[in-house]
């Protein structure tokens, strides 16, 4: 990519780090939670989380007569991320870990009965599809997806604490837009829904197979740098389970879990080129923008 052509452009590299921290409640119940009487206003845990986009996830198809890049990418983000809220004695508890990637994860999501999961061959990822910046905004479109061919967990079904093998499959779409509206001002929105089956072998016991429904919204507002940008956000999320725990199996939800909270983020970008830190959107010298 040229300077003159990366200087259209929302951020000069598609590169960057997101770090986000923030206060969120939550619900947990065997059944279908009741969604209108949920405490929105309780927030009395703690997130913090961290995604990796590489610049080798996007190929740049940007042309000489384009004012708009698409992308089309082969890769994948790296998210990290751990909540932590008080129990009814006042104890700091772990609700859940996530460290993930595509060929190995590490998961633990107690209200959800995944008191450990080890993804050895596989695990969950997210795939751009599609990447648009018009300059002003960028929109991707998102594929959530997993594919576990050997993992290991310990859940809230078993008697003992000795882990057992699965298999699971999922996937999803939604899609994500950041961009400027007035000066450095901006907006933040992103939306997603997921499928998952995760089928677990135990010797001697009928296979335990789970389904899984998720579905997440977030919007905020966004300050704008050259080379980063900072948003408030809300956000909520919602994940059914539906489980196979008999030979028989069960009609419906069998547990769901809502989660809700406010959100900081910085989305962070490497160093840019000094041949592009000296011109501006007219390809004349000027300094970088300040936030």
């Amino acid at each position: 990519m040229t300077p003159t052509f990366a200087s259209m452009l929302l951020f000069p590299t598609l590169e960057h780090h997101r770090i986000y921290v923030g206060p969120y409640g939550r619900a947990v119940a065997p059944a279908e939670l009741q969604i209108p009487s949920l405490p929105v206003y309780q927030l009395d845990g703690l997130e913090i989380g961290w995604r990796h986009f590489t610049e080798e996830d996007f190929t740049d198809t940007l042309t000489e007569d384009s004012d708009i890049g698409d992308w089309e990418p082969a890769g994948s983000e790296s998210p990290v991320s751990i909540r932590l809220y008080l129990d009814d004695d006042g104890t700091v508890a772990l609700d859940q870990l996530q460290l993930g990637s595509k060929f190995l994860g590490v998961s633990v999501r107690r209200p959800l009965g995944d008191m450990f999961d080890l993804s050895v061959l596989g695990g969950q990822w997210e795939s751009t599809v599609v990447a648009v910046d018009t300059g002003r905004f960028q929109l991707r479109t998102i594929v959530p997806s997993e594919l576990t061919l050997l993992g290991f967990s310990n859940t809230d079904f078993d008697d003992d604490t000795k882990l057992k093998y699965y298999i699971s499959a999922g996937s999803g779409v939604g899609g994500e837009v950041l961009g400027r509206v007035l000066g450095p001002l901006g907006v933040y929105g992103r939306i997603i829904g997921k499928a998952r089956t995760f089928n677990r072998h135990q010797g001697g016991v009928e296979n335990q197979v789970r389904h899984e429904l998720h579905a997440e919204a977030e919007a905020g507002l966004a300050a704008f740098g050259r080379q980063q940008a900072f948003w408030l956000s809300g956000w909520g999320e919602l994940t059914s389970q539906y489980e196979t725990r008999d030979a028989a199996g069960k009609n419906g939800i069998d547990r769901q879990y809502a989660a809700w909270g406010i959100r900081f983020n910085a989305r962070l970008h490497p160093a840019e080129p000094a041949a592009l830190r000296d011109r501006d959107d007219d390809g004349e010298e000027d300094g970088p923008i300040q936030l």
